[in-house]
């Protein structure tokens, strides 16, 4: 199976349209019209809720744009914070703002192995190059500020001649991901701290599936992030980096304990001996449960540059073998299982890359990453410092990825105006991010 994973956008504040208003209504109190006449000191004070409202929903500052509080009606500090705050929360800008498709990406993926590459050190014994395309539609949809339904769709095309497909060039098509997630920060003194729920439900429309004779594979998720400032939003190096840890559940739910497919019917030969048709593609049994965690890490370089690594470690229980029984001239006789046969499996998947956001609507990445099992070729566990490690292996990749932001680019077509983003908006996928994305939702 090919997995692949999201990174949190950094907090903006709403402000900027504020900002842009006032000061485009004290340019128009400068202009020809003579500035009202201030108020007596005992007219009545109209309560907010009361006070007519213009065009952008904020008290109406009439013609010379001055507000009641500039006129010297002598409202309180404390209701004038409260105004300023109705201003800043106008519910057109918020629908602007929050557009429901937020966070929707296509991503255009190349890797190629170190191998192939000639990156690493020694050539292998076995020279097998291999070069791949990947295309991955990502629609998403908010229902609510924090409740979404993310759609995966994956395609790949590999344009050598590896042992990964059967035929040459074919097409591969991963498993339709269905996610429903709800991510929140844990309350507004721990808004940079956020959690994540998601569950999950894989349609198998991927040769691995079928071929395993999986109906369906659902999951669930939980994670925490954390958003950390260092120099500050407004900073030109380093403003910030983030830090989370996640973890997923899956369970398939298949035909058979075994992977089969009912369209393949070849002859075996049983324990006594007779020839029978079998639709089992693998004496091994299937993964009964699968448990992935993760601790990612990023940090920006700039506003528009940054940097993140993830470590993965992906945890397999396989199914219990059924007993099995042969029969003899005196009787059936069970077949014992060896009591310390494995079933547990663990591989690790390090990913590292660089982000450039080139424009809104466009990302670029470079990256590498390394999936591999934990138990090298040799017996021996990899280790971190060790020959054989957890960051190389002959199969480990380099990619380019040309991420395109759909909501960015549905924006510019509709012809919206750009407004500074809240954080939701804000949360704009990285390539090693996108390469995941199955986790926790976050």
């Amino acid at each position: 199976m090919k997995l692949r994973q999201i990174s949190l956008r950094r907090l903006a504040a709403l402000a900027v349209p504020v900002a842009v208003f006032a000061y485009a209504g004290t340019a128009s109190a400068q202009g020809s019209d003579p500035a009202p006449a201030p108020a007596p000191a005992d007219a009545p004070v109209t309560p907010p809720a009361e006070q007519p409202s213009g065009p952008s929903g904020t008290p109406d500052q009439g013609l010379s744009g001055a507000s009641t509080v500039d006129q010297g009606v002598g409202l309180s500090v404390e209701q004038k914070n409260k105004d300023e705050a109705q201003a800043s929360a106008n519910p057109e800008t918020e629908k602007e703002d929050k557009i429901p498709i937020r966070g929707s990406t296509f991503l255009f993926d190349q890797s190629v192995t170190t191998n192939t590459a000639h990156l690493e050190s020694a050539q292998q014994l076995s020279f097998v190059p291999t070069y791949e395309w990947w295309l991955s539609f990502r629609p998403r949809w908010y229902f609510t500020d924090h409740l979404y339904y993310t759609l995966r769709a994956d395609y790949y095309k590999e344009f050598t001649n590896s042992n990964q497909t059967t035929n040459y060039r074919e097409d591969v098509f991963g498993d339709v991901w269905n996610t429903l997630g709800w991510k929140s920060p844990f309350s507004e003194k721990l808004k940079n701290t956020k959690y994540a729920l998601s569950v999950q439900a894989l349609l198998p429309t991927s040769k691995e599936s079928q071929d395993a004779g999986v109906y369906v594979t659902v999951g669930a998720g939980a994670g925490v992030s954390q958003d950390i400032k260092l120099n500050g939003e407004d900073a030109t190096f380093f403003p910030g980096m983030h830090v989370g840890l996640s973890a997923l559940y899956r369970h398939p739910f298949s035909k058979a304990t075994t992977a089969v497919n009912g369209d393949l019917n070849y002859s075996r030969q049983s324990v006594e001996g007779f020839s029978f048709l079998s639709d089992q593609l693998s004496g091994s049994t299937l993964t009964d449960h699968t448990l992935y965690a993760f601790v990612d890490a990023g940090v920006d370089i700039t506003k528009k540059l940054s940097f993140s690594a993830d470590m993965i470690w992906i945890n397999g229980w396989k199914y219990a073998p059924t007993e099995t029984q042969v029969q003899t001239a005196t009787g059936n006789v069970d077949v014992a299982r060896d009591s310390n046969g494995t079933r547990f499996t663990q591989a690790t998947w390090f990913i590292a890359d660089v982000d450039y956001e080139l424009i809104d609507e466009l990302t670029l990445g470079l990256g590498y990453y390394n999936l591999q099992n934990v138990i090298a070729p040799d017996g021996t566990r990899r280790g971190i410092l060790s020959g054989d490690n957890v960051w190389w292996s002959p199969d480990a990749r380099v990619f380019f990825d040309i991420t395109a932001n759909l909501d960015k680019i549905y924006e510019r077509a509709a012809g919206m105006k750009k407004k500074t983003e809240n954080a939701e908006s804000q949360q704009k996928p990285k390539s090693q991010a996108l390469r995941w994305n199955g986790g926790s939702a976050m």
